[in-house]
């Protein structure tokens, strides 16, 4: 650590990267504070570095020290100005505050006020330099709830903790923790970790939650948000005097703070309501930065600023994105007044750069930019009135109807460009992922308003549909948690009217709900045949057959109750299920036999089913051995070796003539391009739709496991049968004179003998990116023993 670092008197000059939870820094010094990160707009990391972007500028000025719509962040101090009286007044309150009873210090005002800036650019910076009486050294853990406010907040406490980056076990471990209540019904989870945390009694925690609204708007379990809250109370409130807390919150909220009485007594009692800035503060905001960077802006262009900013409401993001504008047509030799005027001055600067992008469009690409946008917005009913808050989505679900996955990309990078940065793009755990960078878009945006206002019942319903697809992730994909009755009629109303505004997973969602009442209703009519067939039979019985069958009957409805449960993964406990395994191995091998479609569909899925309960009870018996006897994994190693091996059975006996069948017709079938790849029935054809349904689908092995079209990792690869990859193999290889099969004899995604394929191998043509995990499967099958090469796979 260099010794700048460590003078309170030095703001050091950290490098952003925009958002990223993985990237954090574990901790940053600013004179006697550490400030740790979880979430946000922007976080600290002394590695990151901008994406070079190509510049086309007369002139060489230096980073640009305006945010645009970003929030000014900790490392950004020597660029915030304007706002020192606020700070000072801040620093005062939450001094006072270390006295009272509960020491949690309230922050709000309406959005584009300048919160976030104010605190993390202002506050946290000055209590490094000017630490609370007796308190020469402090820690700040500061994160931003999104859906899972206690999962960023234990993230964060297990950074501080374990001074780890990124500490995944201590994390789950936390959120446990804050989840428990005392023996008097209080959440103290947060008290109690921090107790534990190193130098607690010298270095007090400073808990920051920027966005606050976010427990409100953006998490859907109330019971998440009461810990959350209960939290952040006692922890403030507990007489060790160990955790402060500091929220920052959108004014347009206050009410749902009701729901919390305390909480709502301390925003009316500890508040502290962030002002408008006045002509000297603006002044200072506008000038100081370029002038510290030494190229100060003209005083007429100062003026022009004031003038278009003083008394706006939530002005100031607006006026830093012109700042920026301007400081950007200052590189490209553009004179301030003369960028003011091009972009339409303060209010027009932000829709007028949106439109331009979006204008360039074609009218497909124009389309697509809707729905992105449709997809980054979510419904907020505050009382009877509807508001807007940002939706953070994965880059992996904008995948639309009316273009390609690269496309959409395109389009999103032009709204994401650092130029303008409308769009804020950032890398999670689960993957990239995409946000609208401020809502000030919302208002100031024409365009977008009107699609909003266009659009409000379908968000609200998609809103709720978002709930619900939770709630089916959370249960394993549970086929009880899918859509059923008026609710599935009413999505496939929206399906069919506005497919292209769903992302993948609510199209994936949708689509799995349509099938399961498919197969029930198939089941519903098998049901009814029985009955019938039933009441016939017993017509002439006497009473006491009737009696003995109907004694049979409650029999055969306890079993298929419990194959049910099996089935919909609600397990007995783990030795229990162990016992349980051979029987239903016996039932499945039972429906096999008889040949019959829906008896075979069932038997697969049983078989698959004990694949995926073996592995878990041998997961079991590694963590939990006790519960287990020593010759217990030798069983069920027997076990799914023989489900794996009924499995390649049930294929060839009842799906691989039918692939034979077709092959033999020379029905090899195409890829649709323009389908989605979970649309199975649509994106191939012929023997390849068949071949894909065998390998990925219920209709065979299944290795598709979370049904998303693509094999994401080994665990799904694993799934394939070595044996049925062989058969498979073969049948190509046979009926097009051995021209077409897994692989070419060079490459393995190129052919240029197998005409029937276009000259694309099989794996090309069945599969889609990532393939790394299916070749790794495939040469273990086909027992390669030398590399052939695949120059266009694209690694995960």
């Amino acid at each position: 650590m260099s010794d700048d670092l460590l003078n309170p008197n030095v703001i050091p000059q950290i490098n952003q990267r925009v958002d990223g939870d993985g990237n954090q820094a574990i901790g940053q010094v600013y004179g006697g504070i550490i400030v740790y990160v979880c979430g946000g707009q922007a976080i600290i990391n002394p590695t990151a570095t901008e994406s070079p972007v190509a510049k086309a500028s007369s002139l060489d000025i230096g980073a640009n020290p305006y945010k645009g719509l970003l929030a000014f962040q900790e490392s950004d101090s020597a660029n915030f100005f304007g706002r020192s009286q606020d700070i000072q007044h801040l620093w005062e309150e939450f001094r006072d505050l270390q006295n009272l009873e509960t020491r949690l210090l309230a922050i709000f005002g309406p959005s584009g006020s300048g919160k976030s800036s104010l605190v993390r650019a202002g506050l946290i910076p000055y209590l490094g330099r000017h630490p609370l009486p007796a308190q020469e050294k402090a820690r700040v853990a500061i994160l931003v709830p999104r859906t899972q406010p206690l999962e960023a907040l234990a993230t964060v406490l297990a950074r501080i903790a374990g001074n780890d980056l990124i500490p995944v076990k201590k994390t789950r471990e936390f959120v446990e923790e804050l989840k428990l209540k005392n023996t008097s019904g209080q959440y103290d989870g947060l008290q109690r970790i921090a107790s534990a945390l190193p130098e607690i009694d010298i270095t007090p925690l400073v808990v920051l939650v920027d966005q606050f609204e976010e427990v409100y708007s953006q998490c859907k379990d109330d019971s998440i948000r009461d810990a959350m809250i209960g939290n952040l109370l006692y922890a403030a409130s507990d007489r060790s005097r160990y955790v402060s807390v500091i929220l920052t919150m959108r004014s347009d909220f206050l009410n749902e703070t009701q729901k919390h009485s305390t909480l709502n007594r301390l925003f009316s009692s500890q508040g502290f309501l962030v002002p408008t800035m006045d002509t000297q503060c603006l002044q200072e905001a506008i000038a100081e930065p370029a002038k510290q960077a030494r190229y100060p802006l003209d005083k007429a262009t100062i003026k022009l600023l004031i003038e278009q900013t003083d008394g706006r409401e939530g002005a100031l993001p607006l006026l830093q994105f012109a700042l920026a504008q301007i400081w950007e047509g200052m590189r490209q030799g553009e004179t301030p007044i003369a960028t003011i005027e091009r972009i339409g001055g303060v209010g027009g600067a932000l829709a007028g750069e949106a439109q331009r992008i979006y204008e360039k469009f074609s009218p497909i690409e124009q389309q697509i930019a809707r729905g992105v946008f449709l997809s980054l917005v979510q419904q907020v009913k505050l009382g009877d009135t509807i508001k807007y808050a940002r939706h953070r989505e994965l880059l992996a679900n904008f995948v639309s109807s009316l273009g390609t996955a690269e496309q959409v990309k395109q389009i999103i990078g032009s709204f994401a460009d650092p130029k303008v940065r409308l769009i804020t793009l950032s890398t999670q755990t689960d993957g990239e992922t995409a946000e609208i960078t401020h809502e000030a878009l919302f208002r100031h945006w024409e365009l977008l308003r009107n699609w909003l206002e266009n659009n409000q019942i379908f968000l609200n319903w998609r809103d709720r549909l978002r709930i619900i697809i939770k709630q089916w992730e959370i249960s394993g994909r549970d086929r009880e948690a899918l859509l059923r009755g008026k609710p599935l009629i009413e999505a496939e109303d929206w399906f069919l009217k506005q497919e292209s505004d769903l992302s993948q997973t609510e199209k994936v969602f949708i689509q799995a709900s349509v099938e399961d009442r498919t197969s029930w209703q198939k089941a519903y009519k098998a049901r009814q045949q029985l009955g019938i067939k039933l009441a016939i039979s017993i017509a002439g019985l006497s009473v006491a057959a009737l009696l003995a069958i109907l004694f049979a009957w409650q029999q055969q409805q306890q079993a298929q109750q419990v194959q049910k449960a099996f089935l919909l993964g609600i397990e007995p406990s783990k030795p229990e299920l162990l016992k349980k395994l051979p029987s239903f191995l016996e039932e499945a091998d039972r429906l096999s036999s008889t040949r019959k479609e829906e008896d075979v569909q069932l038997a697969l899925a049983y078989y698959r089913k004990i694949l995926t309960d073996t592995t878990s009870l041998n997961k079991a018996i590694k963590t939990t051995p006790a519960l287990f006897q020593s010759q217990d994994g030798q069983i069920i190693n027997v076990i799914a070796k023989k489900a794996q091996d009924r499995i390649v059975e049930t294929i060839r006996q009842s799906r691989l003539p039918q692939l034979e069948v077709e092959l033999s017709n020379k029905m090899f079938g195409k890829v649709n391009g323009d389908a989605s790849m979970t649309d199975i029935e649509n994106a191939r054809s012929g023997a390849l739709r068949t071949t894909y349904k065998i390998l990925m689908s219920d209709f065979g092995a299944k290795a598709d496991l979370n049904g998303n079209g693509t094999i994401d990792n080994a665990e799904e690869a694993e799934r394939f049968p070595c044996e049925t990859f062989r058969d498979i193999e073969h049948l190509w290889r046979k009926y097009t004179n051995k021209r077409c099969g897994w692989y070419g004899s060079i490459e393995k995604d190129s052919a240029p003998t197998c005409t029937e394929l276009g000259k694309q191998t099989l794996i090309s043509s069945i599969f889609t990116p990532p393939i790394s995990d299916i070749e790794n499967s495939l040469d273990k099958c086909l027992g390669l023993t030398k590399t052939i090469s695949n120059p266009n796979r694209k690694s995960k």
